[in-house]
């Protein structure tokens, strides 16, 4: 993850420098298409095998990922000091692919008040950012053992855009009926992500977590 020194004024770096172009900070300008954020995020590399990070199969009562693979951050967002908390709502086939994924976000700014059109676009485009990266994880198939869980549709699961060495400082979404398909969550789903900690603290800089 690039240094937040990459958001400075470069005046700042070195007052002895060759003067440079007076710092504009990013946000007094129109934020970045969500095309152009997409498209930014479609031309990553699928996740490779050495990039995902991989968990050891355990039982329990909802099904966990064996492998998740980290979402794309959007330079142009990073650079302009966005953060995120994202919350992801999906089924698993037979196979233990993620399917019907929806997600929400909310976002801010690192130290300031985020300007309403960079804040549309920014819940976008993490959005979409965490739904690609959910399809590509993994989970046990319906018949593995480790999948005990009666729980194959309605999971939940956060991802963070955060900065490193940085407090999670924004709350993750709640949990929500996606609108299509039409796949209510039950009574007893409700209740559990009611009383889950989902705000846990997590070893992967975009705070991957399970529920």
């Amino acid at each position: 993850m690039r240094a937040l020194s990459a958001i400075l004024p470069l005046a700042l770096i070195a007052g002895c420098a060759t003067p440079t172009e007076s710092y504009v900070n990013p946000l007094s300008l129109p934020p970045p298409s969500l095309q152009s954020l997409q498209d930014e995020i479609e031309r990553a590399p699928p996740c490779a095998s050495e990039h995902l990070l991989r968990t050891p199969a355990v039982e329990t009562p909802i099904p966990k990922a064996l492998s998740r693979c980290p979402a794309v951050f959007p330079e142009g967002l990073e650079r302009a000091g966005v953060e995120g908390a994202c919350r992801s709502m999906f089924d698993l086939d037979g196979a233990g692919a993620p399917i019907n994924i929806e997600s929400r976000c909310t976002v801010g700014h690192i130290y300031r008040r985020l300007p309403d059109d960079w804040a549309a676009v920014a819940a976008q485009a993490l959005a979409y950012a965490t739904r690609k990266a959910i399809a590509q994880h993994s989970y046990p198939a319906a018949d593995d053992a480790s999948a005990a869980g009666k729980w194959r549709n309605g999971l939940s699961q956060g991802m963070r855009f955060q900065f490193e060495g940085e407090p999670a400082r924004l709350p993750y979404p709640p949990a929500f009926d996606r609108a299509s398909p039409a796949t209510p969550m039950t009574a007893e789903q409700i209740e559990f992500y009611a009383r889950s900690s989902f705000d846990r603290a997590s070893p992967t800089p975009e705070s991957i977590q399970d529920n």
